[in-house]
Order: structure tokens, then C-alpha cells, then sequence
């Protein structure tokens, strides 16, 4: 029998495993998932690309490389909505999130926790604080 903490780390590697980035040079922007106030509260404490692109189900499109990073961008587009997610990687690892949801909410928040959502009420219960 497999003790609790066995079962963790093969868990753990299994994740480590299926949630990695694939390589970003295929076009893929658009994703099955609506970026709204609700998704950008689920993954404001990311601490990589890979976990946006997998909270994303998408790899996003590469928008530009070179200079200091690179902008990845995604979308969700159905019949009576769509919104727009943006990250801005840096070479050293910090990511800038930008979000438009549907409803022309603004959000944007990064790697090191920094958050901020326009109009601010439309966030609520989080407020445009940086920890």
C-alpha cells in the first residue's frame, strides 16, 4: 500500500508532467474558456506560463519576441461574447497579465502579485491592492 505522501508526489510529478508549457511556435489563440472577473480571481497567483496556458487550454499566439520578452495573446469568441487575455513575458521569468473581459472589465495583475481591476466594483470583494 502507498503511504499519503507517495501518492502526492507521483501526483505531483504527473501534473508537473502534464501541465507544462508546449512549445509556443504553432498559432493558437483561441481558447475554450471566457476570461472574466471569475477566471482572472482563479489564476491571479500563477507563477508561471504554464499554468496560464493550461488555466487558458490554449498555448496562445506569439505575438512578438525579442527586445526584453514576449507577448503571448489569447481569445475566447462565441456568438453573444468574446474577451481577450494578454501576458508579456519577461527574459528573467515576470509575467504582466492583461484581461478584457465581455463585460469591458480591465484587469490586470502579475507574477509577483500585483493586482488591479477597472471599474473597480466589478472585482469586488478584491480590492486594486498591491501585496
Amino acid at each position: 500500500m502507498f503511504s499519503r505522501a507517495v501518492l502526492v508526489f507521483i501526483s505531483y510529478l504527473a501534473c508537473a508532467y502534464v501541465c507544462q508549457a508546449a512549445p509556443l511556435t504553432e498559432k493558437s489563440e483561441d481558447s475554450l474558456v471566457n476570461f472574466s472577473v471569475q477566471f482572472a480571481k482563479h489564476v491571479r497567483k500563477f507563477q508561471s506560463l504554464a499554468e496560464l496556458q493550461h488555466a487558458a487550454k490554449s498555448k496562445g499566439d506569439v505575438r512578438g519576441r525579442g527586445g526584453p520578452g514576449t507577448t503571448i495573446h489569447w481569445r475566447y469568441v462565441d456568438d453573444t461574447k468574446s474577451s481577450y487575455m494578454t501576458a508579456e513575458v519577461s527574459d528573467k521569468g515576470f509575467i504582466g497579465v492583461s484581461i478584457l473581459t465581455d463585460k469591458n472589465v480591465e484587469i490586470t495583475f502579475n507574477s509577483r502579485g500585483a493586482w488591479d481591476c477597472e471599474p473597480e466594483p466589478a472585482c469586488a470583494p478584491l480590492s486594486n491592492t498591491i501585496k
